[in-house]
């Protein structure tokens, strides 16, 4: 008697843990928005592509050499123009005719650091 109960709690967990998976794969598959990426076509920006590059010695610098990128904006800043770019592990500056409008020097506290990008 006590193993026909077991094995009838046993069937019924097998279907409600059944029918918990079957369902939400079922919202998923017929769920109007499952489109993982998407074109961004009202985005405005620009590549730089023309840039001059130069390796500085600097005392200052992890490795004693500093890493100078340097490229000019075809057209002036306006309030809604942002910056971006990638690091890894790197101490950055950014400066805008000749001001420093952004540093990064990793500290003691905070090891590791996200991608760089910020609005002017």
């Amino acid at each position: 008697m006590r193993s026909r109960v077991l094995s009838k709690i046993s069937i019924l967990l097998a279907v409600i843990a059944a029918v918990m998976t079957a369902v939400p794969l079922g919202i998923l598959c017929v769920s109007d928005n499952v489109e993982v990426q998407q074109s961004r076509t009202d985005l405005d920006f620009e590549i730089v592509r023309d840039c001059s590059y130069r390796e500085v010695e600097d005392a200052d610098a992890p490795i004693g050499v500093r890493q100078e990128y340097t490229f000019i904006l075809r057209e002036a800043l306006q309030d809604d123009t942002y910056l971006a770019f990638y690091t890894v592990h790197q101490y950055v500056d950014v400066r805008l005719d000749g001001q420093n409008v952004y540093s990064l020097k990793p500290s003691e506290q905070k090891k590791i650091s996200k991608t760089v990008g910020w609005r002017f």
